[in-house]
C-alpha cells in the first residue's frame, strides 16, 4: 500500500468515515445528480422493484452471514479495528469483501427502484471509495497478521466477486 493510501485511510479514521455513512454519502451524491439528470434508465418500475428485492436479499444473506461468522470467531468488523482471526469460510468462500458487496448491492437495487440512470452512479462511487480508502489498508494489515495463509486466501478468492 503506498503512503497515499495510508494517508487517506488515516483520513478516514480521523472524520469517522465509515463504510455506511460513505454508503449514505454516495447515495445522496447520486440522488442529487438525478435532479440534474432525470433520464430514465434501462428497466421499468415492476422490474425494477422485483430485481431489488432479489439484489436486497442476497446483500441481506452476505451481510448476517459475515456478521455471525466474525463474532463466532471473535474477531472485529470495524474497519478500523484489528483482526483476531482470518475468515475464510461461509460468504467469505465467494468475496473476500461480502459486506461491502452487500452494501453495493443494497445501492444497486434502490438505483433499480428508483429507475434513473445518474442513481446507478451510487454503487459505483460506494465501490470506488471502499477500494481507494478501506480495502487496502485492510488487505494490507491481514497480509501482516496471518501472512502466507492471507496471501494463498487471497490468490483463491476475488475482491469482489
Amino acid at each position: 500500500m503506498t503512503q497515499r493510501d495510508e494517508n487517506a485511510f488515516e483520513t478516514a479514521r480521523r472524520f469517522g468515515l465509515r463504510p455506511p455513512l460513505v454508503a449514505l454519502l454516495s447515495w445522496l451524491i447520486a440522488f442529487g445528480a438525478e435532479r440534474l439528470w432525470p433520464v430514465p434508465g434501462p428497466v421499468t418500475p415492476t422490474i425494477g422493484l422485483i430485481a431489488a428485492a432479489i439484489l436486497w436479499t442476497a446483500a441481506g444473506g452476505l451481510g448476517v452471514s459475515a456478521l455471525t461468522l466474525f463474532h463466532r470467531r471473535h474477531t472485529t468488523h470495524d474497519p478500523f479495528g484489528e483482526p483476531s482471526a482470518l475468515a475464510t469460510t461461509g460468504s467469505y468462500r465467494v468475496s473476500r469483501n461480502p459486506m461491502y458487496l452487500g452494501v453495493a448491492l443494497i445501492l444497486l437495487g434502490a438505483a433499480l427502484v428508483r429507475g434513473t440512470f445518474a442513481v446507478f452512479a451510487a454503487p459505483l462511487l460506494f465501490i470506488a471509495v471502499a477500494n481507494a480508502l478501506f480495502i487496502p489498508s485492510e488487505e494490507r494489515l491481514l497480509e501482516e497478521l496471518f501472512g502466507e495463509e492471507y496471501r494463498s486466501y487471497m490468490r483463491r478468492v476475488r475482491r469482489w466477486l
